[in-house]
Parts: structure tokens; C-alpha cells; sequence
């Protein structure tokens, strides 16, 4: 399981992915946690 820290403001619905980035099963900010929508 891969966890993603962040702030709040920093979590957006949706990003453009980069082939270095690393998807997440959780994002753990200061006010919530997310768990990652299923890649399509």
C-alpha cells in the first residue's frame, strides 16, 4: 500500500499523470483522508 501526504488545498479531483509519477491507494492530509479513485 503506497500512502501520499499532503495539505488540504494540495488535493485536487483530478491531475494530469506524468510517466515518473506513482499512483497512491491513500492520501492522508491535515483535515481528511482519501482513498485514490480507481485508475480507468
Amino acid at each position: 500500500m503506497k500512502i501520499g501526504v499532503a495539505y488540504d488545498f494540495q488535493v485536487f479531483d483530478e491531475i494530469e499523470c506524468e510517466p515518473h509519477d506513482v499512483r497512491v491507494d491513500l492520501v492522508i492530509t491535515d483535515k481528511a483522508i482519501y482513498a485514490a479513485a480507481k485508475k480507468r
